[in-house]
């Protein structure tokens, strides 16, 4: 299932899949004497491939890479998160998924940046721009090459965004790593060819909630072949969905607690609505059965009653703002159909919006 624009996943796609076949080489100067040697770079990166990575997709692949960790990090031990070197990017006032949204990059093509010293580096915080972060591409190219360049890039601009939540430079280095790693052992790279992968089986998120509202719309008039059709297609998206998938490209551990709860929803439509009053068959005999099951007796329950009842005692918060209605009739059926459709535009959105993202970008000669 697509829950992107085909064209800019088919693009961000092939950008992944590159970026999983560099490989980092080591950069070392020196010569041969002795019959020692040293690592060679021959082949010098152009500055304007790091300009391409700061201006094309260094924020968008920082947000995935901060959705994945912000998830990693808090499914750890309250001892384990206070010792973090990432604590702050997740514990803090200043909301790091902001600053990476909002903070420009200056490139400079002639000179290095500086520290507030005066010292030169490839990164910095200061700049010529206020509120801007400096990345250097006179100072970077020539120690890398076509295999690293764009990794080394989106890793030292993560650097220079978290000094600006406090980071300190150990801490900087350390998530910095973690960028250049998460990249190299393709953890990002895995989740965009899931959804890729799944896109082209499951079809367009838009077709999908186009799809919803004519159902919706159709209300008790429509066709049960037709509302078994939609059964089939619900059962397929369900089966599609890979939570960690939709972490990877773009929604927040909040955000896809919220959309696990309403897989729930989605149990009790297909139960719904194969459920056919003119049948006496036993496929319909069983969804009968097994909607009573989940709602014992109630005509309303939360997605945290229903994981309950599956064995999870302790479902995330965003669980109880799931509540979900006995599905009696067809137009029972559809108003939980224009909840889910509800859903399914507003993740579109989300992730239409990630992949819109754009670097305001200041380019100094």
């Amino acid at each position: 299932m697509k829950m992107i624009n085909a064209k800019l996943l088919r693009k961000l796609f092939l950008l992944m899949v590159g970026l999983m076949l560099m490989n980092q080489v080591a950069i070392a100067d020196g010569g041969v004497s002795d019959g020692g040697g040293g690592t060679t770079n021959p082949n010098p990166a152009n500055p304007e491939w790091v300009v391409g990575a700061v201006s094309g997709y260094a924020k968008k692949i920082l947000l995935m890479w901060l959705n994945a960790e912000e998830a990693n990090f808090f499914r750890k031990s309250a001892q384990e998160q206070a010792s973090s070197l990432e604590r702050k990017l997740f514990v803090n006032n200043i909301s790091i998924f902001d600053v990476v949204k909002k903070t420009p990059i200056e490139v400079r093509m002639s000179k290095p940046c500086y520290d507030k010293n005066g010292h030169p580096w490839d990164g910095s915080i200061y700049s010529v721009h206020t509120g801007a972060i400096c990345i250097s591409p006179f100072s970077m190219a020539p120690k890398l090459n076509e295999f690293n360049v764009h990794i080394e890039t989106i890793a030292l601009v993560m650097h220079e965004f978290s000094h600006l939540v406090g980071a300190s430079e150990v801490e900087a280095e350390y998530i910095q790593k973690q960028v250049l790693y998460s990249i190299l052992h393709a953890d990002l790279v895995g989740g965009i060819a899931k959804v890729g992968v799944l896109g082209e089986g499951y079809g367009d998120m838009g077709n999908a909630s186009m799809y919803l509202g004519m159902m919706i719309a159709k209300g008790s008039g429509a066709k049960m072949e037709e509302v078994n059709l939609l059964s089939s297609y619900l059962t397929q998206m369900r089966d599609g969905l890979e939570l960690q998938s939709l972490s990877l490209i773009g929604l927040r551990q909040s955000r896809l607690n919220f959309w696990q709860a309403n897989m729930y929803r989605l149990f009790i439509i297909e139960d719904g609505i194969c459920i056919d009053p003119a049948s006496a068959s036993q496929e319909s005999r069983d969804c009968q059965d097994t909607l009573n099951s989940w709602f014992r007796g109630q005509e309303m329950i939360t997605a945290a009653d229903l994981a309950k009842v599956n064995g999870d005692l302790n479902p995330p918060s965003e669980y109880k703002n799931v509540v979900i209605h006995y599905p009696h009739t067809l137009n029972d059926r559809m108003n939980e159909l224009r909840e889910l459709s509800n859903l399914l535009m507003s993740v579109r959105l989300e992730l239409d919006a990630l992949y819109k993202t754009e670097t305001v970008m200041f380019r100094e000669k």
